[in-house]
């Protein structure tokens, strides 16, 4: 299912990549897709479906409403009250919020990599 009005949602995906910092390759190999279907989409040659959309959204924690409306923040942040919680419990101080934040952010190859650096730091 393709949704309409797909032509700015197109140039968000595109914004949102850059904003990452990764090229298409980078960013199609996250979502399984080819770097060709990524510049197809960025330049409106393929319009934007349901799927990839939802893809998007949460492979690189994206905002629907940003994506699909062009409103609020691009990226969804982490539940504040969650976040407040272990800040206390933990007296985190706020490189530390960010920290987990970004963290979090990242698919799981990514935390693997970091969580092996932990175990076994040389």
């Amino acid at each position: 299912m393709v949704i309409k009005g797909g032509a700015i949602m197109n140039q968000r995906v595109k914004e949102l990549r850059k904003h990452l910092q990764m090229n298409q390759a980078e960013f199609g190999e996250r979502l399984g897709v080819t770097p060709t279907a990524i510049s197809k989409i960025e330049i409106g040659e393929r319009k934007l479906t349901v799927q990839m959309a939802k893809s998007i959204c949460n492979e690189f924690n994206v905002n629907p409403d940003w994506l699909y409306n062009g409103t609020g923040e691009m990226l969804r942040e982490f539940p504040s009250p969650l976040m407040e919680q272990l800040a206390q419990e933990f007296k985190l101080d706020e490189l530390e919020q960010e920290f987990i934040q970004d963290f979090l952010t990242l698919d799981a190859t990514e935390r693997q990599i970091i969580a092996r650096f932990f175990r076994n730091p040389r």
